[in-house]
């Protein structure tokens, strides 16, 4: 028997240089699906991989190709090919990245959740 891969990609993010970042899914055979985070320049795709074994969610990119977004309930970005977290303010328990400027400025949002409580059910 043999397995079935399919590679399916998608942008979620542009630069203003040219370049792209997003997702590149890994499908095989069994619905077992890989999602990694992904930047494209010139038509070069570099895989920039998973956070701790977690699905990136990416939502920008500047024009030095610094991806950010989040995973885990961490805010991430990438740094020499690979992904890394951002620190989470005191207080929070989670951040998401939402923005990255050319001068490598990132913007985002930090949640958290007392203890003892659920969220909305």
């Amino acid at each position: 028997m043999s397995t079935r891969h399919t590679a399916v990609a998608a942008v979620a993010a542009a630069d203003s240089g040219g370049g792209w970042a997003g997702y590149g899914w890994a499908v095989k055979s069994g619905w077992s699906i890989t999602m990694r985070a992904m930047r494209w320049v010139d038509g070069q795709a570099t895989d920039l991989g998973r956070f701790g074994g977690v699905n990136p969610a990416v939502t920008d990119v500047n024009r030095q190709g610094t991806v950010v977004g989040s995973a885990a309930g961490r805010a991430i970005r990438s740094r020499g090919g690979a992904l890394e977290a951002l620190p989470t303010p005191a207080g929070f328990s989670g951040a998401a990245a939402e923005g990255v400027n050319d001068n490598g400025d990132i913007v985002g949002t930090a949640s958290s959740t007392p203890p003892g409580t659920r969220g909305p059910r």
